[in-house]
């Protein structure tokens, strides 16, 4: 997409000559039809631009008024590609974006405060963090009874806990330095855009930022949940796919952190056995251990019925 960058880059003239001094940061957000679902992030995006921040909202393959309410907030570098892609959006966020950094890559339906974006750019100005999000707050409230308990499971149960504050994916926000970001020169054309970053960098080089919070689009329905983990699980697969043809150097760097020779499920059985990882035995947490197992196991039978009948994820 070269030509149509070229078109990007002359529709925001005063950020060609912009220079990092400049700006505070810069903010890349890809939106796709988010009329409907309240474009959660828009008002943090409104201070951060009266904060100093260089933002770009990517609206891509919208049919709503996604553009217009973008483009309602001045200062606001709003950009429009025809397909609906996730991570063509980011591609050209970043096109517009250019060397302003820290950069701060965030999903259009999170709801996060500019104080944690402060907190985030804060983080990143060592020497050792390459790669910061946020804790992640899931409001499930709203949601049915089952969502409900999946979600309890992933801020309740100590080994999925362990496992969510390791990663810097599911959080809807992530941010990296320039030296970061030259780990790769495009988002790839996959479903997980989070999931791929995340796997970039060891875990000596990114952060949780405590006191930094985003707080996600949680679905509503089992329904809307079961789809999101289908769409999860896909990611996960193409991801591997990726890295095994494309860069097997970062798959190899990536076992490095445990024994590649110890089997997953005897690291499993090591973390639940002897560093007391398992859910409360109360009926309830045997309830919401369950769920999250049930949920598990039906989103990767729906993905594995789904390549069988050949079809594909929506929003790429």
């Amino acid at each position: 997409m070269p030509s149509h960058v070229g078109y990007l880059r002359a529709m925001t003239p005063d950020v060609e000559s912009a220079s990092q001094a400049t700006w505070l940061a810069s903010i890349v957000v890809p939106a796709h039809n988010e009329a409907s679902r309240g474009f959660a992030v828009l008002p943090t995006l409104r201070l951060a631009v009266a904060q100093g921040c260089l933002v770009v909202v990517v609206c891509n393959g919208c049919t709503d008024s996604t553009v217009a309410l973008a483009s309602s907030v001045p200062g606001i570098h709003v950009v429009e590609i025809e397909v609906a892609s996730k991570t063509r959006a980011l591609n050209a966020g970043d096109d517009v974006a250019g060397d302003v950094f820290p950069r701060i890559y965030l999903d259009a339906d999170v709801s996060i405060e500019f104080s944690s974006l402060i907190s985030l750019s804060k983080a990143l100005d060592g020497v050792n963090s390459l790669a910061a999000g946020p804790e992640v707050d899931f409001d499930a409230s709203r949601s049915a009874p089952l969502v409900r308990l999946y979600f309890e499971a992933l801020a309740s149960v100590p080994f999925l806990r362990e496992l969510v504050a390791h990663h810097l994916d599911g959080r809807g926000a992530y941010a990296v330095t320039s030296v970061g970001r030259s780990r790769f020169q495009r988002f790839p054309d996959i479903v997980a855009d989070d999931t791929f970053f995340d796997r970039m960098f060891d875990e000596s080089e990114k952060v949780v930022v405590p006191g930094a919070v985003s707080r996600p689009s949680v679905p509503l329905s089992l329904r809307d949940l079961l789809r999101a983990k289908r769409r999860t699980v896909h990611g996960a697969h193409e991801i591997s796919n990726w890295f095994a043809q494309s860069n097997p150097e970062r798959v190899r760097t990536s076992q490095l952190q445990s024994d590649p020779a110890t089997p997953w499920w005897s690291r499993a059985r090591f973390h639940l056995r002897d560093n007391g990882l398992l859910p409360s035995k109360s009926f309830h947490g045997v309830l919401v251990a369950g769920t999250y197992v049930a949920v598990e196991v039906t989103a990767r039978v729906a993905n594995w019925m789904a390549g069988v009948v050949g079809r594909t994820t929506k929003w790429r």
